[in-house]
């Protein structure tokens, strides 16, 4: 059966990581994970705001989905993929210490692609934790997030 996303899921297992991520950062014993653990509270933000936008859709065509096939199909096309996991699932992975992805464009209009640029991970040692929320948030939503140093050349 294909997997179809469900905002309300999506927003319920962010809230409860978020909430993690805010009662550990109070327990860093570093200045460094605090600020990670602050960078992805700031993430986890930008990506609840993003499902939000995606509930008033999901309950439009979900009303419509029970009517005709075809709207069971437009319903099940269009949330096998919708544009909150364009964002944050196809464009990863995402950086709380390095922006690590980006979109390069061609000269000629519309042609782009996502890149990952080189980088290395910060150890787990400096994290304090952080690394057992980036699986869950893995496992529980989908999205891709480290802690990401650029390799800069010289």
């Amino acid at each position: 059966m294909t997997r179809i996303f469900n905002p309300y899921i999506a927003l319920d297992n962010i809230d409860a990581i978020r909430s993690k991520v805010t009662i550990r950062r109070d327990a860093c014993r570093t200045e460094f994970a605090r600020t990670l653990h602050t960078n992805l509270v700031e993430k986890l933000d930008a990506m609840r705001a993003d499902v939000e936008k995606e509930v008033p859709y999901w309950i439009e065509q979900n009303e419509k989905r029970h009517r005709s096939e075809m709207e069971e199909s437009l319903f099940v096309f269009y949330f096998m993929r919708p544009c909150f996991e364009q964002r944050w699932i196809d464009e990863g992975p995402h950086s709380v210490l390095d922006e690590i992805s980006v979109t390069v464009y061609a000269d000629e209009p519309g042609i782009a692609c996502g890149v990952t640029l080189g980088h290395t991970d910060a150890p787990a040692s400096e994290l304090e934790g952080l690394d057992e929320l980036f699986a869950e948030i893995r496992q529980k939503i989908g999205v891709n997030i480290k802690a990401a140093r650029l390799i800069r050349r010289r």
